[in-house]
C-alpha cells in the first residue's frame, strides 16, 4: 500500500480537491498540497491522490494462517441404542508482520504571482526522510468440545433425544503495529481470554405430534470476580403439528404441513462496552517524571466486584407451513426480548466518593421486538419449464427502559422511553427571513444573518442551547424494516435468477453527524465551501432555487426562499448552520436490484469419461441498480457526503467443475 493511504483515503481526497485548487506538480516543480495551513497540523488529508500514491513509500503487510483440528467419534449403539460421543479439538494460530517504510516530500501551496508573473509559494510541509518502523500481530486461539447425544424412537410413537455438551477456548492476541506513536500494549493482552461452559438439551415428540425441548446452559466468563464467574441460563420450547393428525390429512389434502411452537428462555452476556477486560479489578498507572520531576501511580478505572451477567428473556412465537404439494411454503416468528443488568458507567455516583472514573453496573435495560420470515413459491409449468418466487423481512424495535443518567432538567432529555440509538438534535423553523426576523427570535450560534437556518426554542428561555435538543430519529442509519425478493427460472439446463434488497424507513444526516476520519462533522462534501478551498461543490448548488440568496445580490425577491435546501453561502465554517438538526435530515430508503445471475450446466458423455459428471458456466452481476430518493450518493453510504470509496457493480463469470 502506499506509505500513509488506503483505498478510503484516497477517494475523500478525491472528494475534497476541485479540478482548480492544485495541479499535479506545479510548474516550477514544486509537489503541491492542497491547503494553505502551513505545518503538519492538517495531516494526511492535505495530500493529494498523487502525492499519497507517489511519494510517500510504502506500507506492506504479510499475513500467515494456520489451523488444525482432531475429532474422535464413538458410536455406542451396540450398548445403548442411538446413544454417541464427539470430541475435537482445534488449534488456530495467525500472524501478521507489518513493514512501514514511510516518507513525506516537501510540499508547497501557491498563494499567488509576485509581480513578474512567478508563483508565491508556500512550504506547508518539511521533507521527512524515509522512517522505517515495523510490527507483529499474533493471535493463536485453543478450542475444545465434546458432546453426548442420544436419539431413539420407542413404540414409533414416542421420539427421544438429548445433548450433553462442554467446551473450553482460550486465545490471545498481542500487537505491536507500526505508527508514529509507538505504545507498548497494556500487560493484560498477554493473558489468555477464556471460556467454558456446559448445556444440554433433552427433546420429546409424541408421534411426531406434540414436541417438547428443554435447554440449559452453564457458561463460564473471566470477567467475573470468583464466586460469579458462572451463569445459568434455562430455556424451554413447545411445538404443535397439527397435520399430522388423519382427520386434517383427509380433510384439508392441500395443507400439508403446518406447526406452532413456542419458545422462551434467558441467554448472558459478559462482554462490557468497549471490551474491558476483568472490571472487578481496579486498575492504575505509572507516571513518568512529570513537573518537579516527580512520579506517581494514578488509578486509571475503578472495579465494580459486584457485577453479574447481564441476562436477557427471549420469547418467540413461530409458524411454519407448506400447501399445496410442498409449492408453497413460509415460516414467520414474533420475537421479544427483555433485556436486564445491562452493563453500564455509572452516573449518579456522587462527587465526594472521589473515583477518578465512574466503575460499571448492572443498570440498564432495554425491551426489543419485532418479527421477520420468509415465503417461496416453487411453480413447475412443463417437464423443462420451471419457477420459483421468494421472499423475506425483518422488522425489528426496541425501547430503552432504564438508562441511568444524572438529573434532567427536561423530560424530553431523558434516554428511557425511546430506542436506543435516537438522534437527537434541533429543530428547525426554516431560514431567517430577514433582520427582523432574526431580532425577535432566540438566540443562537455565532453571528446570525438573514437566510441562517432557525431553530425552535423548545424551552422558551430565549436562547438555543443543548436543552433544545430533541429527538429527531429513532435511529441513525439503521432501517427498522429490511426485506428481499428475488426469483429463478429454469429451463432445462438453463438457469436465469434475480434478487432484490430493500429497506424500511431509513433517515440520515447530510450534516451535523461526527466524522472522526474528517475531524469534525460530516458537513464537508455537502455544504458548499465547508472548508473554504477544500471541498468539490455539488452541481445541485448551481441550481438556483436549491439555495437561499439575498435579493440584494440576486435582484429577484424569490431568491429569499426560506424553504430552500441550502442557506445562505458562507466561506468556511457556519457555526450556527452545522449543527445537527432536522434541516439536513433525508429519507435514505431503497430498493437495489442486488444480483442478476445466468448459469448453464453442460453435461456430456464425454465428460464421464474423464470423471466429470458437469461443468456449469455461470455470469453473475451484482448491485446493477439502486432506486432511491438520495440521489447523489449510494444510499447506504449518504451520510458520509461521497468521502468514502463508493460500493461498485461488479460483474463475474464463474465455472464449476463436478466430478
Amino acid at each position: 500500500m502506499p506509505g500513509i493511504s488506503n483505498t478510503d483515503n484516497l477517494w475523500q481526497a478525491l472528494a475534497l480537491l476541485t479540478p482548480l485548487t492544485i495541479p499535479k506538480v506545479y510548474s516550477t516543480g514544486h509537489i503541491p498540497s492542497f491547503n494553505s495551513t502551513a505545518g503538519y497540523a492538517g495531516g494526511f488529508n492535505n495530500f493529494s491522490p498523487f502525492v499519497a500514491l507517489n511519494h510517500t513509500g510504502i506500507y506492506t503487510k504479510e499475513q500467515g494462517n494456520l489451523q488444525g483440528t482432531i475429532a474422535i467419534e464413538q458410536d455406542f449403539s451396540p450398548l445403548i441404542k442411538g446413544l454417541k460421543m464427539r470430541a475435537q479439538g482445534a488449534y488456530t494460530a495467525t500472524s501478521y508482520f507489518d513493514e512501514l517504510r514511510r516518507t513525506i516530500p516537501e510540499m508547497y501551496y501557491a498563494t499567488g504571482r509576485n509581480v513578474d508573473g512567478s508563483l508565491r509559494m508556500l512550504r506547508t510541509f518539511q521533507a521527512v526522510q524515509t522512517m522505517y518502523s515495523s510490527g507483529q500481530d499474533q493471535y493463536r486461539k485453543f478450542f475444545l468440545e465434546s458432546n453426548i447425544t442420544y436419539e431413539n424412537v420407542f413404540d414409533e410413537n414416542h421420539r427421544l433425544s438429548g445433548l450433553l455438551y462442554y467446551y473450553i477456548s482460550d486465545h490471545k492476541q498481542v500487537s505491536s503495529i507500526p505508527t508514529y506513536a509507538q505504545t507498548l500494549p497494556s500487560s493484560l493482552a498477554a493473558l489468555p481470554i477464556r471460556y467454558q461452559g456446559l448445556s444440554g438439551r433433552i427433546t420429546y415428540g409424541y408421534r411426531d405430534t406434540y414436541l417438547l425441548d428443554l435447554n440449559f446452559g452453564y457458561t463460564g466468563s473471566e470477567n467475573f470476580q470468583p464466586g460469579r464467574q458462572y451463569g445459568f441460563f434455562p430455556s424451554m420450547a413447545i411445538g404443535w403439528i397439527p397435520t399430522q393428525y388423519d382427520f386434517v390429512k383427509n380433510g384439508v389434502p392441500w395443507l400439508n404441513f403446518f406447526k406452532v411452537r413456542f419458545s422462551h428462555g434467558s441467554v448472558g452476556n459478559d462482554r462490557i462496552t468497549g471490551n474491558r477486560r476483568f472490571a472487578y479489578l481496579t486498575t492504575f498507572d505509572y507516571t513518568g517524571a512529570g513537573w518537579g520531576g516527580t512520579t506517581g501511580i494514578n488509578e486509571n478505572l475503578v472495579g465494580a466486584d459486584n457485577l453479574e451477567w447481564e441476562k436477557a428473556i427471549k420469547s418467540d412465537l413461530g409458524i411454519e407451513s407448506q400447501l399445496f404439494k410442498q409449492r408453497l411454503s413460509f415460516t414467520v416468528d414474533f420475537f421479544n426480548d427483555k433485556r436486564d443488568g445491562i452493563f453500564q458507567q455509572r452516573t449518579q455516583v456522587p462527587g465526594y466518593i472521589g473515583a477518578v472514573n465512574m466503575p460499571y453496573g448492572n443498570v440498564g435495560s432495554m425491551v426489543s421486538y419485532g418479527s421477520d420470515g420468509n415465503i417461496t413459491y416453487l411453480q413447475p409449468v412443463t417437464d423443462n419449464l420451471s419457477f420459483t418466487v421468494r421472499g423475506n423481512f425483518t422488522y425489528s424495535r426496541n425501547e430503552v427502559k432504564n438508562w441511568e443518567q444524572v438529573v434532567q432538567k427536561y423530560d424530553y432529555q431523558y434516554n428511557n422511553g425511546w430506542p436506543n440509538g435516537t438522534v437527537r438534535g434541533f429543530k428547525s423553523l426554516g431560514l431567517f427571513r430577514d433582520e427582523a426576523d432574526v431580532a425577535a427570535s432566540a438566540t443562537q450560534f455565532g453571528t446570525v444573518l438573514p437566510g441562517d437556518i432557525k431553530y425552535k426554542d423548545i424551552n422558551a428561555d430565549g436562547k438555543i442551547d443543548d436543552y433544545d435538543k430533541i429527538p429527531l430519529s429513532l435511529q441513525n442509519n439503521f432501517p427498522s424494516l429490511m426485506y428481499g425478493f428475488g426469483g429463478e427460472i429454469s429451463y432445462k439446463d438453463w438457469t436465469f435468477g434475480f434478487l432484490f434488497k430493500g429497506t424500511g424507513k431509513m433517515e440520515y444526516y447530510h450534516v451535523g453527524i461526527h466524522d472522526s476520519r474528517l475531524g469534525g462533522n460530516n458537513g464537508i462534501g455537502y455544504i458548499p465551501f465547508h472548508d473554504q478551498e477544500m471541498g468539490n461543490v455539488l452541481s445541485i448548488v448551481a441550481d438556483q432555487s436549491n439555495r437561499w440568496t439575498p435579493a440584494s445580490y440576486s435582484g429577484n425577491p424569490a431568491t429569499e426562499n426560506p424553504n430552500a435546501m441550502f442557506p445562505r453561502l458562507t466561506y468556511g465554517y457556519n457555526e450556527n448552520n452545522s449543527k445537527l438538526s432536522d434541516f439536513w435530515k433525508r429519507d435514505g430508503r431503497y430498493l437495489r436490484l442486488q444480483e442478476v445471475s445466468a448459469s448453464y450446466k453442460m453435461k456430456l458423455q464425454k465428460l464421464k469419461k474423464i470423471g466429470i459428471s458437469s461443468i456449469e458456466f455461470q455470469l453473475v452481476g451484482s448491485n446493477l441498480y439502486t432506486w432511491d430518493k438520495v440521489g447523489i450518493y449510494h444510499p447506504e453510504q449518504a451520510w458520509r457526503n461521497g468521502i468514502i470509496y463508493p460500493i461498485p457493480a461488479q460483474y463475474s463469470f464463474q465455472l464449476y467443475i463436478h466430478l
